[in-house]
């Protein structure tokens, strides 16, 4: 039963979970870049 209704809100609730997705791209690429330089400078 409450899939359907998450699946019913899926096409309300797709642009926000882009929005986080992008959020969390965002935050999380320049971490693993650091991370990257970090290990590089070792």
């Amino acid at each position: 039963r409450p899939v359907l209704c998450i699946l019913e809100a899926w096409p309300h609730l797709r642009p926000y979970i882009t929005q986080i997705m992008k959020f969390t791209n965002k935050v999380l690429k320049p971490s693993v870049k650091t991370e990257n330089d970090y290990k590089r400078n070792l």
